[in-house]
């Protein structure tokens, strides 16, 4: 039989206790089922405070983004990006605002020089006048020639050779793009027949560029330029005569007013999968430029506004199924 002393120290182990995950003391009875750790009574009614600590400020949160919601319910252009979109507006105006004031400095400065100049020259032309006049020995070669030469006087007064104003690239201001990213990559798939895909967007100044990235290609007709809004889209829009661009493919075949040239100015087709391809719009100049990166072919059209009007639209096109194109920044 086994003593009293015996007794106490054979207890059974499952009656030992495990630490306490707050004071560490082995006295943990409770076990949180959220963190799955173990507390005392004590500190488990303190991880309970702290609980409902986190809890309210989450209702706080809770409570500031409902005012945030209804205010945007409200007034849709309280919106933060809205916000960013006003900034930028105000920073574009500012730069205007500037430039503008550096040019006339300029114009002013050079005005005043060239006013000098043309002075002293109309005061010669004057006093030649006045002799000739006088003296009766003009003809009709001298009128001529005065009249010219006072047309030039009043062209360069206007229009002072030395000065030339410009209008700055669009990067200038960076146009503020706004894209949904959720459907911008389906834009431009289509199957059947001739689709045409417009890039969203008109455009009747300034220089535009995209860059798109050819994603899979059979070497089927993909077609990459632009046309007319006023033009409707179809199936047929490739022959409209608004339709200048270029097609992918073994004909090698550029499309100006909607005529199919084959080899126009040494035009040859190139592109693989994966290639990038480049298109600007120069509405200044009245053309576009299209560059393939990978092979470095360019390649230029000039656009008839008679024919293309503006505003014009990027537009795309394809016969394969299964042939993608994406824009990339």
């Amino acid at each position: 039989m086994a003593t009293a002393s015996q007794a106490t120290t054979q207890r059974p182990s499952s009656s030992i206790k495990l630490p306490c995950a707050t004071c560490a003391k082995p006295i943990g009875i409770v076990r949180c089922e959220g963190c799955l750790k173990l507390f005392c009574r004590t500190d488990l009614n303190e991880h309970r405070n702290q609980l409902s600590k986190q809890l309210e400020e989450i209702t706080v949160e809770h409570d500031l983004f409902q005012q945030t919601l209804n205010q945007s319910t409200a007034d849709p252009r309280s919106h933060a990006l809205i916000s960013r979109i006003n900034a930028w507006e105000k920073e574009s105006k500012n730069k205007i605002k500037q430039a503008a004031e550096e040019a006339r400095c300029l114009i002013e400065n050079q005005a005043i020089m060239n006013t000098k100049q043309i002075s002293t020259r109309f005061r010669e032309m004057t006093d030649r006048l006045k002799k000739e006049q006088k003296e009766d020995t003009y003809d009709e070669r001298d009128l001529k020639r005065w009249k010219e030469q006072l047309e030039q006087l009043k062209e360069n007064f206007l229009s002072p050779s030395s000065v030339v104003i410009e209008e700055a690239p669009e990067n200038f201001i960076a146009k503020i793009l706004v894209k949904d990213l959720e459907t911008l990559g389906k834009k431009f798939e289509q199957a059947v027949g001739h689709p045409g895909i417009n890039e969203e967007g008109e455009y009747s100044g300034g220089i535009h560029n995209i860059r798109l990235k050819v994603e899979q290609y059979a070497n089927g007709l993909m077609f990459f330029g632009v046309n007319s809004k006023s033009t409707p889209l179809n199936v047929n829009n490739l022959t409209a005569a608004s339709s200048y661009g270029w097609t992918a493919g073994p004909t090698n075949i550029v499309y100006k007013s909607g005529q199919a040239l084959v080899n126009n100015n040494d035009y040859i087709s190139d592109f693989q999968t994966n290639d990038i391809v480049e298109l600007e719009l120069d509405c200044y100049r009245r053309h576009i430029h299209m560059r393939n990166h990978r092979s470095n072919k360019q390649y230029e059209l000039q656009i008839e506004l008679e024919k293309c009007p503006f505003p014009w639209m990027f537009h795309f096109g394809f016969s394969t199924n299964g042939d993608r194109l994406r824009i990339v920044e």
